[in-house]
């Protein structure tokens, strides 16, 4: 992916835009991923783990990306291709 983005020479039917895009999205997820830990473990030192299991920690994360995915293949419209891929 690294490679083609950066090849000088366009090929035609390739969909750069989506490459650029992805690679985007591939960083962005790095980077939030990457405080993960450090959010759960300062809910865990406010609410005590008493309050707060870790089956709610991957509940919340796991929610919240369901709803990101959707809405992501709402605008986009990409809806009807899942669908058919079910």
């Amino acid at each position: 992916v690294i490679f083609s983005i950066a090849s000088k020479v366009p090929k035609k039917g390739t969909g750069e835009s989506t490459e650029f895009v992805g690679l985007l999205f591939l960083l962005l997820y790095i980077c939030f991923d990457s405080f993960t830990s450090q959010w759960q473990s300062k809910l865990f030192e406010k609410y005590g783990k008493e309050s707060v299991d870790p089956y709610q920690m991957m509940l919340g994360v796991n929610s919240s990306a369901i709803v990101i995915t959707s809405l992501g293949l709402i605008i986009s419209g990409d809806v009807p291709i899942i669908y058919e891929f079910l």
